[in-house]
């Protein structure tokens, strides 16, 4: 388990609820898979990366192999008093049927003769480890508490990283620099084909620090278009910038004449 992760964020009232109406809608019989739990992370606002599911799995593993024995467990005590309740009713025909034990033994003597003859039986494969069941949302949202990250706060660290390389403070990073961070700053170094296509995925200009930081983490939205009010508003203060700087240079032409 990694120790270095940042301190998590506190999951608020109101993220556990939207967790618990997502859950609601997912769940099958009041129970999820892992990969739901996928679903309902991003539910949270979290950004989960493959190491944060396999801890949450191995957090939570113990807690359903424990849920699932109390489950067989009061199965077991309910099949045990129907037991006792059919030996103490005297009216309940306990005779058997000979046509369905019949039909159960031509069952059987078809399952042996099927693997005499050769032909391999058809197994059951066991689900796959990513496909954990039986998640229950008491196990889902204590598990995933210790761990919730929101992602602003995600956003916000991922600024301050970037900020390292800010060397001038104008809180903008060129499509160089970026490429430069991507290429030198860690172990794997990119080929010159997958050079090309990030430098023709960022604009030439390329990208503020917070804009960049939020297209990462797949939280940005791009700004709507402006209305005809606020079009209306940039026109008319540009007309005045406009005329504000003809007085001046009027101004200034008349100081210059006398």
């Amino acid at each position: 388990m990694a120790t270095d992760r940042p301190r998590p964020s506190v999951l608020t009232s109101d993220v556990h609820n939207e967790a618990e109406l997502i859950f609601g809608l997912i769940a099958v019989k009041e129970l999820v898979s892992s990969l739901d739990c996928v679903t309902l992370a991003r539910g949270m606002g979290m950004n989960p990366v493959q190491a944060d599911m396999k801890r949450l799995q191995d957090e939570m593993q113990p807690l359903i192999e424990e849920l699932t024995e109390l489950r067989l467990e009061e199965e077991r005590r309910k099949q045990k008093e129907a037991a006792k309740l059919e030996k103490k009713d005297p009216k309940k025909d306990t005779k058997k049927d000979p046509k369905k034990d019949e039909k159960k033994d031509e069952k059987k003597e078809g399952e042996a003769k099927e693997g005499e003859d050769g032909q391999p039986k058809r197994k059951v494969l066991p689900a796959p480890e990513e496909e954990m069941k039986n998640i229950d949302w008491h196990i889902f949202i204590s598990c995933i508490e210790p761990m919730y990250k929101d992602n602003r706060q995600e956003v916000s660290e991922v600024v301050q990283a970037l900020g390292l390389f800010d060397e001038d403070g104008t809180k903008y990073l060129s499509v160089d620099k970026i490429i430069e961070i991507v290429t030198q700053g860690g172990e794997s170094v990119l080929s010159p084909a997958e050079v090309k296509q990030l430098r023709d995925a960022f604009p030439e200009k390329g990208y503020k620090i917070q804009e960049f930081a939020e297209r990462l983490q797949g939280t940005y939205v791009p700004p709507p278009p402006p209305s005809a009010e606020e079009l209306a508003a940039e026109e008319e203060a540009r007309r005045k910038a406009e005329e504000e700087a003809k007085k001046k240079a009027e101004a200034d032409n008349l100081l210059g004449d006398l």
